[in-house]
């Protein structure tokens, strides 16, 4: 192995170590992501990789984007529960005007 790819692929493994962490926030994790995506690129370009370096970039290019994955998933699970949470307050505050309308009405009425 080269040092250049021991370089790329040491750099590789600290980026998805920094991504597994959990850490990270969504607008952390992007550009973390396109580095190792250019990383990823630029080893699976090269011709000169031992037979010992193959699992290892597989697994690390894996396990990327088994966590990108994962945190999309997790992104959309949170962008649609805080769709419902804004649905059931605008229904809980129609409910609280129809409610102070009725009661204001039967009020009158008394």
């Amino acid at each position: 192995m080269t040092d250049e790819i021991h370089r790329i692929i040491t750099e590789l493994e600290a980026i998805t170590a920094a991504m597994s962490a959990g850490t990270a926030g969504m607008d952390d994790l992007l550009p973390l992501n396109a580095r190792r995506a250019h990383l990823s690129a630029l080893l699976c370009a090269r011709r000169d990789l031992s037979d010992d370096c193959a699992p290892r970039i597989h697994r690390l290019i894996v396990e990327g984007d088994v966590l990108m994955e994962r945190m999309t998933a997790v992104r959309c699970a949170l962008q649609e529960e805080s769709a419902r949470i804004e649905r059931q307050g605008q229904y809980t505050q129609e409910l609280c005007r129809t409610i102070a309308r009725e009661t204001a009405r039967v009020d009158l009425k008394a």
